[in-house]
């Protein structure tokens, strides 16, 4: 007897993630391997998003307001989609990125 099996590949999500990385006084870079460590680990458990794969993509805001919602628009109108939001570190970034976000159904 021949045996069957299927194959099921993972479908893959993107987050983009807004980081305060070259910018004066704090930097949020730090944030990114902490991220990418969350991601991992729910990736690799089989009980949450089974058939789906997280993925990251980084935007850098340098804590700007006016270059958090460029980011933004980015994220939104360059591939892959991007399913949700993370970020910004910052209030003032992260206030201007989510008053333009609502408008695209995006959670952030």
């Amino acid at each position: 007897a021949i045996a069957s099996y299927s194959r099921c590949e993972k479908i893959d999500l993107y987050i983009g993630g807004f980081y305060p990385i070259d910018n004066v006084g704090w930097n949020g870079s730090g944030l990114i391997p902490a991220t990418q460590m969350a991601i991992d680990d729910i990736n690799a458990r089989n009980d949450i998003l089974p058939n789906y794969r997280l993925n990251l993509i980084i935007g850098n805001t340098k804590a700007l307001t006016n270059l958090g919602v460029k980011v933004l628009f980015d994220f939104i109108h360059l591939p892959p989609t991007k399913i949700m939001l993370l970020g910004c570190g910052f209030a003032r970034v992260t206030s201007a990125v989510a008053g333009v976000a609502k408008y695209y159904n995006l959670i952030q």
